[in-house]
């Protein structure tokens, strides 16, 4: 087993903390704050460094619960966010539906997509899951900025541990054979926590990758729900019943970065 460099847990409450309960003076500090703690914003966990509170973690509920197209039960999509315990955003995670609809047609198998938006890193971070193999067990890939000045990015495969009885992955550096990180975790319908452990010095130092792992993390306590809504999805489409129609906040992260002139 590797050496731990750098230790975080990511801890999901039972339930949420609503406007009532947190107080609607601290929401309205944590929207002063950070324009990402959104009205619909639900706080729903924490996350620790080495031991020591970092930050708190947050869902748009209203895209989760209702969906950002009024009347469209199948616009509902996951946007977890995460914040310093003082309110300052540390990065997004969000479904793509486009995206993991378009890619799961292509294999016929349910395959969520999440956009990774880390402030101050200059790029949005894909992770895909990838076709399951006749193992069963689950992959995730995203590629990462690794050397900005070089301009080399490297490949990590998020793998699903076998004869895991949690939701439990190794992280490894695919051109390097290596394995980086490990995420163990055990997922309940109240609650659940998830411990990331990060065994390259490097890449601990990264705190965009760091906080990119505890995104992805978060994302697995919901996976189940977007499984079963791609796959209501994909019947709806293949019938002739439904046309993909995204919301303008999964739009924007479509849109050509190069087109000149107004929309």
């Amino acid at each position: 087993m590797p050496k731990t460099v750098k230790k975080f847990v990511v801890d999901f409450w039972a339930t949420g903390l609503h406007g009532e309960e947190l107080g609607i003076r601290q929401k309205e500090v944590y929207r002063s704050k950070s324009q990402q703690f959104t009205v619909d914003m639900d706080i729903v966990g924490a996350f620790e460094e080495d031991g020591e509170k970092k930050g708190i973690l947050g869902i748009r509920e209203k895209a989760w619960e209702e969906g950002e197209i009024k009347g469209n039960e199948l616009s509902k999509r996951l946007i977890l966010r995460m914040f310093t315990e003082g309110g300052s955003w540390l990065g997004s995670i969000e479904e793509l539906i486009v995206k993991e609809t378009t890619r799961s047609f292509s294999v016929n198998q349910e395959l969520p997509v999440f956009g990774t938006i880390i402030p101050k890193y200059k790029y949005i971070i894909d992770i895909e899951k990838a076709r399951k193999p006749a193992t069963g067990t689950d992959s995730y890939f995203f590629e990462f900025m690794t050397d900005d000045k070089k301009k080399t990015m490297e490949i990590f495969e998020i793998k699903e541990k076998r004869a895991s009885l949690g939701a439990d992955f190794n992280v490894i550096n695919k051109a390097k054979n290596k394995k980086v990180a490990d995420i163990d975790g055990k997922v309940v319908d109240i609650g659940g926590k998830f411990e990331i452990k990060l065994f390259d010095k490097e890449l601990a130092k990264d705190t965009a990758f760091n906080n990119t792992l505890i995104l992805f993390a978060s994302t697995l306590k919901y996976q189940g729900e977007i499984t079963d809504r791609i796959k209501k999805i994909m019947s709806l489409v293949k019938d002739g019943k439904m046309v993909l129609k995204p919301a303008k906040p999964e739009l924007d992260l479509m849109r050509n970065p190069r087109r000149r002139g107004r929309s």
